[in-house]
């Protein structure tokens, strides 16, 4: 059975908005779980022309192996987000995770693993412990890797 997504990658927004403070804990839950790749969920609300992130759930990287280079969320950890977000009236906006001594870009082992088209993906290059670069981006349907989706840091 098809998934079925609120947008399809044709008429996905082009910015999610991320509050400062949204923005300095991802950047602080990357630096923790230094030098593995530390990951977690977007909560948030959608509109036609733009995605607003309004929370994070921490999760614990859930790879069997290899927490250098891959992260896995727990389908739990995915499922009491979602009730989290339907509590709150809010959608589960996608996912961010950490490219230790990587780049803020999606890698070859990103583009094998998406699985829902339809989700944000939060990049953030950490560099021997150290919090560099953070992007976001969004599979492209057709299975051909992603499509830079503008971030924008909202200070109070």
């Amino acid at each position: 059975m098809k998934q079925q997504h609120i947008h399809s990658p044709a008429s996905f927004p082009s910015q999610i908005v991320l509050p400062a403070c949204l923005g300095d804990d991802i950047r602080a839950h990357c630096s923790r779980c230094y030098p593995h790749e530390a990951c977690g969920l977007v909560l948030g609300l959608r509109s036609d022309d733009h995605l607003r992130a309004c929370a994070l759930v921490h999760c614990d990287n859930a790879a069997t192996a290899d927490k250098e280079t891959r992260f896995e969320i727990a389908p739990s950890a995915l499922f009491a987000a979602h009730r989290k977000a339907r509590a709150q009236g809010l959608h589960v906006l996608g996912h961010y995770h950490s490219h230790p001594n990587g780049t803020a870009q999606p890698s070859q082992i990103d583009a094998a693993s998406i699985a829902d088209v339809g989700a944000v993906w939060i990049i953030i290059s950490v560099q021997q412990g150290a919090v560099g670069d953070m992007a976001a981006f969004y599979p492209q349907a057709d299975g051909d890797g992603f499509k830079p989706l503008a971030l924008l840091e909202q200070h109070p």
